[in-house]
């Protein structure tokens, strides 16, 4: 039986558990792919950018035949979570608390990871090795404030901040990697997991000449060659500190 269907939007319901857009969610303020719609207001800022979605009544806390009538169901075929996941016992993540209620705790946790982030970096930088326990401490605040409600961390992501680009987008990419963990509702050993990768995937870079890192003028094949090769230097630093 389809679970997934289209619907447009002047047909949406309070309840209704949207899975895709009519267009890239990245053209929408929408934090993460999927969410339920618990308000008016929700379905009113859904009907400023779309004209139709796709409900997922699997996970929607209404019934499918509220819509029957008036939606075209989807024919294509697609894989569950499970299917997806086949080794992993996936949960479904509810919000512990309300944005304002998180909100000061993810901005702590944020602090924690960018003091850490910093230190880490620091010490990368000036030749020492990855040190394991700085790294597992400074993401946890962050994965535990993601797993009880993840838009509070990914709003202060999206915040532009001073830090460099490396310290920054590292930052970034290990909070929206949590999210999307969540998202799949992978177990947190696996969080943790996703947050340390984010973290740590360009760190070669920072054992690259900073000019050619910041270079605004194209490089010639010899300095791409270097700036390509943080990938190797980053595998070796993480095989190093054995993580």
């Amino acid at each position: 039986m389809i679970q997934v269907r289209k619907v447009t939007v002047d047909n949406l319901k309070i309840g209704m558990y949207v899975s895709s857009l009519d267009r890239p969610w990245l053209e929408t303020p929408f934090a993460l792919q999927g969410f339920l719609l618990k308000s008016q207001r929700d379905i009113d800022k859904i009907s400023k950018f779309c004209e139709f979605v796709y409900v997922d009544f699997e996970k929607s806390e209404v019934a499918e035949q509220t819509t029957k009538k008036r939606s075209a169901p989807v024919s294509r075929p697609r894989k569950t979570r499970q299917e997806l996941f086949p080794n992993r016992s996936l949960s479904d993540y509810r919000d512990a608390g309300q944005f304002g209620d998180e909100y000061p705790k993810a901005r702590q946790a944020i602090t924690t990871l960018t003091t850490g982030v910093t230190n880490i970096f620091d010490s990368v930088t000036k030749g020492s090795g990855l040190d394991v326990v700085k790294v597992k401490r400074s993401v946890e605040p962050m994965v535990e404030s993601i797993t009880r409600n993840p838009d509070a961390c990914i709003w202060l992501a999206r915040m532009k901040q001073a830090d460099t680009y490396t310290y920054q987008h590292s930052i970034g990419c290990s909070i929206w990697a949590v999210a999307l963990g969540r998202q799949l509702g992978l177990p947190k050993p696996d969080l943790r997991s996703l947050a340390i990768g984010g973290l740590l995937f360009d760190v070669g870079k920072l054992q690259v000449d900073k000019e050619l890192i910041d270079a605004q003028r194209k490089l010639n094949d010899q300095e791409f060659q270097t700036v390509q090769n943080h990938v190797n230097l980053g595998l070796e630093a993480v095989k190093k500190a054995a993580l």
